[in-house]
């Protein structure tokens, strides 16, 4: 609602800080909306997540209708009134702004849980079982800082998505309740609409 009371007070200049899934969406959502958008990503490619064939299809997309800086970060903001009026780029370049979306993605927080001894992934996820059970007795853990079982691999893999999420906390909430209910293995889907382009990644 904020976002939308934004733009139709005349902020039209907006800047996604993030370009992945999420940050896709954000700027299919403001460009719609009527806004000129800036997308900046600090790794080298947009839409980094899917393969590189299917995410320049996305780029040349959404290219036409917005801007795209890769490998650049953002180094200061500028202020007025208590808004960002201006970002100030690694590249040294500055750009004027009046709306700031930042969707840089997830950290895990399961410090509460590591600290009670329970086993965590590499990257620092709740690794749970086919009922969302922990490596603690009675533990169960959902959302999305949870790795799910692969459908192919059958080893625990984090896809930070809303899907996911909830049929963990589904899981995990019947079965800390006394029922039997089991996760099924993720293929970690993925659809997202880019203007006029639709793209999507599934599997491995």
């Amino acid at each position: 609602a904020r976002i939308k009371a934004a733009i139709s007070g005349g902020g039209r200049r907006a800047a996604v800080l993030g370009g992945g899934t999420m940050g896709l969406e954000a700027a299919d959502g403001l460009i719609r909306s009527g806004a000129e958008v800036t997308v900046i990503e600090r790794q080298a490619r947009f839409l980094f997540q899917f393969g590189a064939r299917v995410a320049a299809a996305a780029r040349r997309s959404i290219e036409q209708r917005a801007r795209i800086l890769t490998r650049t970060t953002v180094e200061s903001f500028e202020t007025q009134a208590g808004r960002i009026t201006a970002l100030r780029l690694s590249s040294g370049e500055r750009i004027e702004t009046d709306l700031v979306l930042s969707v840089i993605g997830l950290v895990p927080r399961t410090d509460l849980l590591q600290a009670a001894g329970a086993g965590l992934a590499n990257d620092g996820t709740m690794i749970v079982d086919e009922r969302a059970k922990t490596s603690l007795p009675n533990v169960y853990a959902c959302g999305v800082c949870v790795s799910a079982p692969q459908v192919i691999t059958g080893r625990p893999v984090w896809w930070a998505q809303g899907a996911l999420a909830d049929k963990t906390a589904q899981v995990a909430g019947a079965n800390a309740a006394g029922g039997s209910a089991r996760l099924s293995p993720a293929l970690g889907s993925v659809l997202v609409r880019v203007l006029d382009t639709t793209v999507g990644r599934t599997g491995l």
